[in-house]
């Protein structure tokens, strides 16, 4: 989609990247993730033995999710990086030994868009296409393991490794100009976005979001569904739950304090809401993100 001088500086200043977790691990054991949902892309690349993958329900296979619905296998061999989209509910499963480089990662503009959403990524890259992925993936994780560098220098080579990663992710995937043609309006709701994104510990009302933007509720309601895919509810419920899964993967934080800093009343309530979104509670999904490879 050819951009804009002016829509292209807002994309440059607003592109962003977080990285959460990465590894080299070699695991003996058997691997079951369980069924869960995370809130950033998972990368692994294996680099000996076979990895099932496991997503969004469909018929064949005799493998069920919690539900009991029968699932279809994708199963990742030697050579072969599996890409899981953030938000999917997914399981990794593997019977023998596995090593293999992983990582959790989003790329994202203006703080709240999963710039690979934008894209028709694949779940698996073959061997034929693997190899500058594999070197990315490998340069990014050697370089977050080693300790004996800091400064400067360091964050400047993470950063192009991070996006050497993210331009050969790009070259493998399919552009939607779909998707991005609603980009060329998100200035106009640039500011409810920012107010969203650093007020997650206030209530926010949709009419003064509304009003930061300098329209009606009913407009900007209507151009902001157009722009994010979600109603302004319905996208600040997904911002509370992606940071708070994001919390209980990735901190100690207390459970009540996570509820306190996402402006619920108390810890009862979110754990409420955050059952009915996921499946299950905060505790036990801490639990078992934490327990699990590639976590």
């Amino acid at each position: 989609m050819p951009l804009s001088s002016r829509l292209e500086e807002q994309l440059q200043q607003s592109m962003d990247y977080s990285i959460y977790w990465s590894c080299f691990e070699q695991r003996d054991e058997q691997l079951d993730t369980g069924w869960r949902i995370l809130p950033y892309w998972v990368l692994l690349y294996t680099h000996a033995g076979e990895t099932d993958f496991f997503q969004n329900p469909e018929a064949g296979h005799a493998e069920t999710d919690d539900a009991g619905v029968t699932v279809l296998p994708v199963t990742v061999v030697e050579g072969e990086l599996l890409l899981i989209p953030a938000g999917i509910r997914h399981r990794l499963l593997s019977t023998g030994p596995t090593v293999c480089d992983g990582l959790h990662i989003n790329y994202r503009l203006f703080q709240s868009i999963d710039l690979l959403s934008l894209f028709e990524v694949p779940s698996v890259v073959g061997v034929e296409q693997v190899g500058p992925l594999r070197s990315a993936i490998q340069a990014l994780t050697c370089l977050l393991q080693d300790n004996t560098s800091a400064g400067l220098q360091r964050l400047a080579q993470q950063q192009a490794c991070a996006y050497e990663l993210l331009y050969q992710l790009l070259l493998v995937s399919r552009s939607l100009p779909e998707r991005e043609r609603p980009l060329q309006s998100i200035g106009r709701i640039q500011n409810a976005l920012t107010c969203i994104d650093e007020h997650l510990d206030q209530p926010l009302r949709v009419e003064a979001l509304a009003s930061r933007c300098s329209m009606s509720r009913n407009r900007f309601t209507a151009l902001f569904k157009t722009i994010m895919g979600l109603s302004p509810r319905q996208y600040l419920a997904q911002k509370r739950l992606t940071r708070a899964m994001s919390l209980l993967a990735n901190s100690e934080q207390p459970i009540a304090s996570i509820a306190e800093s996402l402006s619920f009343c108390d810890q009862f309530h979110f754990s409420r809401w955050f059952k009915k979104a996921t499946g299950e509670s905060p505790r036990s999904y801490r639990e078992k993100i934490k327990a699990g490879l590639f976590r």
